[in-house]
């Protein structure tokens, strides 16, 4: 009984440390990143698996890491409407803060 208890421990070592090792195959990752100096918009960004589940984001230029950023979020109780309702108060909001991060 020992023997099978130290051959399934020695196992899970095993397996701990070749599952946990670091993967230095030499590719880099290729992150594009976004210049902070311009203004940046991405509409239809998914969140989940269904159409209907996406967002815009409008970030302002010369943004910093404490630029301030507000959500907007439709009515229809997670099940309906669009957020399109929102764009006229979008626009409103971008117009009035022109600092402000916004995510509809």
């Amino acid at each position: 009984m020992n023997n099978l208890k130290f051959s399934l421990f020695s196992f899970i070592c095993l397996f701990v440390v070749f599952a946990c090792t670091k993967n230095d195959d030499g590719a880099s990752t290729n992150i594009d990143l976004l210049d902070p100096a311009l203004y940046y918009k991405e509409l239809n960004v998914p969140y989940g698996t269904d159409n209907n589940q996406t967002y815009d984001i409008y970030l302002p230029a010369n943004r910093t890491k404490n630029t301030k950023t507000m959500i907007l979020v439709h009515g229809g109780g997670w099940s309906a409407g669009d957020k399109s309702v929102m764009n006229d108060f979008k626009n409103f909001v971008r117009e009035q803060h022109p600092n402000l991060g916004v995510v509809t």
